[in-house]
């Protein structure tokens, strides 16, 4: 339980041990996080390193190798596409 995360906001998504993989490449091992409905976060990094594959696991448009993702009864996912076609 982490109080400052309580004052914030209530939880609204929670990642637990997530392992994603695509074609052999694991690009996320181990990770956990909790997000609450008043928090921003910033996805940075490398290309190749897995941010548009980790916002595609949490729209459940690719499914993690290992972990659970747990989502509140209130939370809606929107996915918009890097590509257009």
């Amino acid at each position: 339980f982490n109080p400052k995360q309580a004052l914030e906001g209530s939880p609204i998504l929670k990642l637990e041990d997530i392992e994603v993989e695509i074609a052999g490449k694991t690009l996320i091992k181990s990770f956990s996080a909790v997000a609450c409905s008043k928090e921003r976060i910033i996805l940075s990094g490398p290309n190749g390193s897995g941010k548009s594959t980790f916002l595609k696991v949490l729209a459940q448009q690719h499914c993690p190798k290992e972990g659970k993702i747990h989502f509140s009864s209130t939370a809606l996912i929107g996915f918009l596409p890097q590509d257009a076609t």
